[in-house]
């Protein structure tokens, strides 16, 4: 009777979020038969990595920065059966279009975010199967077109600009709601979709009146002075509860002497969010 001789199987990482690549790092370390050999946080380096490490399996990410799922796909289909690495690609966007054009560039399999512990491990136990039974599948690989490059390309960024108008929306809500700005009053709304139209279309040298105001007066079907009135007013209401709690320190009216303007407050904020998202 033949024992099957279990071999160890190398796998690389690759993703931009340093929560999923721990997380995955975890859940495939607790397959004994797994060793991780290296986790990239774009793609960058792959094919350095794959020279120097050989490895069997690569966990890619479709969306990241610098050089992104698919560009890594490209590189991979130059190199030869024997040294290119079983590649189970991922994305946060479902759509059949992106798995289609990623299983016919050269990936072996195909999964939606957010990943569960069950699939990957599922996925992974296959490819550790195959290895020991010692079978290595052929790869269907194809030049992508230009025109499914750039709806890849698209699709990503809309996919990108949502995530990054929710945390904004989430980190407007924190700041506002820590300096006793009330939910149920409108100029709450109204400074949190200021603050979007700022960081996200004109940039902090905009104009209130000629540039935000009317922007959402004509969202709301109201008029430019309700909307300049109700954030001055939500302003005036939190800037009062403030100063009667004695909360001004550690608030958003901490740098100010006196209740400060719509522009300033607004402005301020959004130097707040873009030094988060940037890391400042």
């Amino acid at each position: 009777m033949n024992i099957l001789n279990i071999k160890k199987v190398n796998i690389g990482l690759i993703d931009d979020s340093d929560l999923i690549r721990e997380m995955l790092s975890e859940w495939i370390s607790e397959n004994e038969q797994c060793n991780i050999l290296f986790k990239l946080n774009n793609g960058a380096f792959v094919q350095e990595m794959i020279e120097k490490y050989k490895p069997d399996i690569l966990v890619l990410d479709d969306a990241m920065p610098i050089k992104g799922g698919f560009d890594v796909l490209r590189d991979l289909n130059n190199l030869n059966k024997e040294d290119r690495p079983y590649v189970i690609m991922m994305s946060d966007i479902r759509d059949d279009f992106i798995s289609e054009v990623a299983i016919n560039n050269g990936a072996n399999d195909f999964i939606y975010k957010p990943v569960t512990k069950n699939t990957i491990l599922a996925r992974i136990s296959m490819y550790c199967t195959c290895f020991n039974l010692g079978i290595k599948f052929e790869n269907k690989k194809e030049d992508i077109k230009f025109k499914d490059y750039e709806k890849l390309r698209k699709m990503t960024y809309n996919l990108i600009e949502k995530d990054r108008k929710i945390n904004i929306l989430n980190e407007v809500n924190k700041l506002l709601l820590k300096s006793n700005f009330s939910t149920s009053h409108l100029g709450f709304s109204h400074m949190i979709n200021a603050i979007e139209i700022i960081i996200l279309k004109y940039g902090s040298d905009c104009t209130m009146s000629k540039h935000i105001y009317p922007e959402i007066a004509k969202e709301k079907g109201l008029s430019e002075y309700s909307i300049e009135y109700d954030i001055r007013h939500a302003i005036t209401e939190a800037w009062k509860k403030t100063i009667i709690k004695n909360q001004i320190r550690g608030s958003l009216f901490e740098r100010y002497k006196k209740r400060p303007s719509n522009a300033e407050l607004l402005k301020y904020i959004v130097n707040i969010i873009e030094m988060k998202q940037y890391g400042c």
